[in-house]
């Protein structure tokens, strides 16, 4: 869903031209101060629309870090509950919406298989999340990007 904020490059009111929708959370308006002042409408566009999807990007990526670190958060737990049982115990293991019987040993090494591949993805959904941050701090004092409500 898009969010129906308007942001300006160069201060003042946007033009019509350059209202649009773009991604990312928050609200409110960005805008720039001198260091696009030469430039033309369509290149402020092109940087409003770039700080948007970047916005988008972060948001979309810390979303992904926090999901698969519950995810993983939750595996440790199962894991930790089925540690002390014997492996011959028989136990359900759900995958998606399927519930079936398995016994502890089966299941330890799958949900340990897992819990290590969701470290990995967290790993590099953080390592995707910190260039993103840097290239929207990199754009955001470029063309001194301000958030309406920032400050001046």
């Amino acid at each position: 869903m898009a969010d129906s904020k308007v942001a300006t490059v160069g201060g003042g009111a946007a033009p019509p031209a350059l209202s649009g929708g773009g991604g990312g959370g928050g609200g409110g308006t960005a805008g720039a101060g001198a260091a696009t002042a030469g430039l033309s409408a369509d290149a402020q566009k092109a940087i409003i629309e770039r700080y948007q999807n970047l916005r988008a990007v972060v948001a979309n990526l810390g979303q992904a870090v926090q999901e698969a670190d519950g995810d993983r958060a939750e595996h440790d737990l199962v894991l930790r509950q089925l540690a002390p049982l014997p492996p011959s115990r028989r136990c359900w293991h759900q995958v998606g919406s399927v519930l079936s019987t398995r016994t502890v040993g089966e299941v330890v090494p799958v949900l340990t298989a897992e819990r290590t591949r969701l470290e990995g993805v967290m790993r590099e959904s953080a390592n995707r999340l910190a260039e993103a941050e840097a290239a929207l701090a990199e754009l955001t004092r470029t063309y001194n990007i301000r958030e309406r409500g920032q400050g001046a």
